[in-house]
């Protein structure tokens, strides 16, 4: 599992959970005497660190590195993901079944699925999507039921889906990978001959990584066509990717991590230890608080400022973002932040934002700084996702007249926003946009 700079694995062998910093292994946790742990996940609200122990039949939650409790799951759980309401989902490969743990109290409950479950993932929308291993089928859950089960090809494992709200699964048995679209029909299957595709992830820009565990190679499929095969370590079991769009593939045989960024191998690193695994869930970073998705035909570049946020320029927009993702304020608020700058009127520019879970949008802000000039309306449109598809909100408006506009949320509309993914559409005939702020203020929902 990758964020920011650090990336967490598990080695069923040594019984360690170990966090990987800036590409070296920094520390070693030991998780318990027969825990065998098979997959971590690192939780949206970045403290907490999940590890799903086979042999323990548990999930073991650390926090800042110190073990903080144990939840008991079902039988040889291998699995992990967690919901767009911040409750955690394990697949119990030996129970046929996926044990439901509530993110606040930790209370578990627990849902029959196919034979043999293994992968499992959420989508934006609350959906949870299980691979049956032994059954050759998905299992697609909502509000705690099984609602449809989806026939895919054999021995299905990894599991992810994308911001589109397409599920992709691979089949190790038949050496294949599934879309599946968003009403639940099998959309495409792509052949990878003799490959033994494990893990899979989607990256930021809907790119899909496969493992090829026979081949020792890593597929990238951009749709339904594999436009690169590079060459990793020995038996890759796990792939995921962060924010930036690095790729981070799991060596299992020979104990190493290759990085992968813009489709060349730039690191291969020593992991101390063979036999090491990723999670089978979800570990693309899909579910983490993204506090900013980069244009992915652009290369960001940051640097720090005075309050602790980070410029980034997105350059074939012209367009400068700030996002400040600090510390919570007096008030347990959070606010995203960005500053619009020499913006072109060539259609909307849109910056995406997602709420951290347990949380919902409060207040829009758009204000002008002294010395700055607005001479034509600018609008950001609100758009949240849900049901696979963008739905419009609300719209705010700055004119050369004003200085700020506050857009307050109602109580129904912060019910609908939760846990949403919210979509900023700046719209401006203005040419020569200079140091417009826009602020999203976030509250946390109470569970």
């Amino acid at each position: 599992m990758s964020y920011l700079n650090d990336v967490f694995y598990v080695n069923p062998n040594t019984k360690m959970l170990y966090k990987m910093t800036n590409d070296a292994v920094a520390s070693g946790y030991p998780v318990g005497t027969n825990t065998k742990p098979q997959s971590v996940l690192v939780a949206t609200d970045m403290s907490r660190v999940l590890v799903v122990n086979y042999g323990a039949n548990s999930v073991s939650i650390y926090k800042n590195g110190t073990l903080q409790r144990t939840v008991n799951v079902g039988a040889r759980p291998v699995g992990i993901c967690e919901s767009h309401n911040g409750d955690f989902y394990v697949t119990n490969f030996s129970g046929n079944s996926v044990t439901k743990i509530d993110g606040g109290t930790y209370t578990t409950t627990t849902i029959s699925v196919g034979k043999s479950p293994r992968g499992i993932c959420c989508s934006a929308d609350g959906n949870i999507y299980v691979a049956n291993y032994a059954s050759g089928t998905v299992t697609k859950i909502y509000n705690g039921l099984v609602v449809d089960t989806i026939t895919v090809g054999r021995g299905p494992s990894g599991i992810c889906v994308d911001r589109n709200g397409s599920v992709w699964v691979t089949n190790v048995g038949s050496h294949t990978v599934t879309k599946i679209d968003k009403l639940g029909k099998v959309a495409a299957t792509i052949q990878l001959t003799g490959a033994y595709p494990y893990g899979i992830c989607c990256d930021i820009n809907g790119n899909k990584w496969v493992v090829g565990y026979s081949r020792n190679m890593v597929y990238k499929l951009v749709g339904t066509s594999v436009t690169s095969k590079i060459a990793v370590g020995t038996k890759p079991s796990a792939v995921a990717t962060n924010e930036k769009g690095e790729v981070y593939v799991f060596n299992s045989q020979d104990g190493t991590i290759t990085k992968i960024v813009n489709n060349i191998v730039t690191d291969t690193i020593n992991a101390g230890t063979s036999n090491i695994a990723a999670d089978f869930g979800d570990p693309t970073g899909f579910q983490s608080y993204y506090i900013h998705k980069y244009n992915p035909s652009s290369t960001p570049s940051g640097s720090a400022i005075a309050d602790g946020s980070v410029t980034f320029a997105k350059l074939d927009q012209n367009l400068q973002d700030m996002v400040n993702a600090g510390a919570a304020n007096a008030d347990n608020t959070k606010h995203l932040s960005f500053v619009l700058q020499d913006a072109n009127k060539q259609g909307p520019n849109k910056v995406e934002h997602i709420v951290p879970f347990k949380a919902t949008l409060d207040e829009i802000t758009m204000s002008i700084p002294v010395g700055s000039t607005v001479t034509d309306p600018i609008n950001v449109g609100i758009e949240y996702y849900m049901s696979g598809q963008w739905n419009e909100f609300d719209e705010v408006e700055i004119g050369p007249a004003d200085t700020s506009v506050v857009k307050t949320v109602n109580p129904v509309d912060k019910t609908v926003l939760a846990n949403s993914i919210v979509r900023c559409n700046i719209k401006s005939a203005q040419e020569d946009i200079k140091n417009v702020n826009v602020i999203l203020k976030i509250v946390p929902v109470k569970s």
